[in-house]
């Protein structure tokens, strides 16, 4: 188990690569402003961000993909248990495009500032078949998400 007050994985400014995974971690964030898996900037063919279980503190996020292409986050279980007017978010996917986002269980112990799955200005995106319970949306877009359902 990896604890930490910032980012556990973080794959950055890959430039084009074949494939990369993050498979089958757990994670648990203290403190706030922590990420739990952090993609920016990640191109390529696929990335795949599955079978990873993150439990979350307040002002957290449990996975950040932010302005990247070709990639999926399945099968993965994001656990909240905070109330505070601290925002966390679940899955968030910032920029880029061609993502898919499907069966992730999401679950908030108590209902605040929380964002299951936030898309902002990410166009072509699938998600489906995600289970979010317990947060404040559950579903967030913000911006342009054509393609998105």
């Amino acid at each position: 188990m990896h604890q930490s007050q910032s980012q556990i994985i973080n794959l950055a400014w890959t430039g084009m690569i074949h494939a990369s995974s993050v498979l089958e971690n757990t994670i648990s964030l203290t403190g706030s402003s922590g990420i739990g898996i952090a993609l920016h900037e990640v191109l390529g063919q696929l990335t795949t961000v599955n079978d990873n279980t993150i439990n979350i503190g307040p002002g957290l996020v449990g996975i950040s993909r932010i302005n990247c292409r070709y990639d999926a986050i399945a099968y993965n279980s994001i656990f909240s248990n905070q109330a505070t007017s601290l925002e966390n978010i679940g899955i968030k996917l910032e920029g880029g495009s061609d993502s898919w986002v499907l069966c992730n269980q999401l679950i908030s112990a108590q209902q605040c500032a929380n964002k299951g799955i936030s898309v902002y200005q990410t166009p072509n995106n699938m998600t489906a078949g995600n289970f979010a319970n317990g947060w404040f949306f559950d579903l967030h877009y913000v911006g342009p998400s054509t393609g998105t359902f």
